[in-house]
């Protein structure tokens, strides 16, 4: 699948919510388009694609977007995402590695659940905000000592800034992974 940089002289600028939600066919998708900032909910839901680029005008992932892309590997996100939104890449359960730019300010409720290979690199000093409530952003449900993801690693001179942020202090102490917040 090609995503073109325009459609019959319109330039795209969005992939409206659920464009290829469960489309099981689909295992590459390439975006052309330079100008999309926004990848609507559900639009890769439930595909199978392996590796996707995204473009640099891209500034949120919408609710569900990657949500069981099980047979997702590969994502580069660019530096100008700001936002990760609702069960984003939830149940991606082959992701091994994902690096959250510096640019991300926020990270919706149950955005990498279940994915239980992943490594989370975090770029930036200044934590984003989890969006935590009523379970967690790494796993369903923290107390319950449900942690999904392999690991969290920010940057060491923030690591002290990560273990003191409302949300972050969570994956230092307790539950089945403790110090699952580490310092790169």
């Amino acid at each position: 699948m090609v995503i073109p940089d325009t459609i019959e002289g319109v330039q795209v600028k969005n992939i409206a919510d659920q464009a290829f939600q469960n489309r099981q066919k689909l295992v590459e998708v390439i975006i052309l388009a330079k100008a999309i900032t926004n990848l609507g909910n559900n639009v890769f839901e439930s595909t199978r694609i392996r590796a996707i680029n995204l473009p640099n005008s891209i500034l949120t992932i919408g609710d569900r977007v990657f949500s069981q892309c099980r047979s997702l590997t590969n994502i580069k996100l660019p530096n100008t995402i700001t936002t990760i939104q609702l069960e984003a890449f939830n149940r991606c359960s082959l992701l091994k590695n994902i690096t959250i730019p510096a640019s991300v300010t926020s990270i919706g409720l149950r955005a990498f659940e279940f994915c239980t290979k992943l490594t989370v690199k975090v770029l930036g000093t200044t934590p984003p905000t989890l969006n935590m409530f009523p379970s967690g952003v790494f796993g369903e449900a923290i107390g319950e000592n449900t942690i999904h993801v392999k690991s969290i690693e920010v940057p060491s001179a923030a690591l002290a800034t990560y273990k003191a942020a409302t949300g972050w202090r969570e994956y230092t102490t307790g539950g089945s992974k403790p110090n699952l917040l580490t310092g790169y």
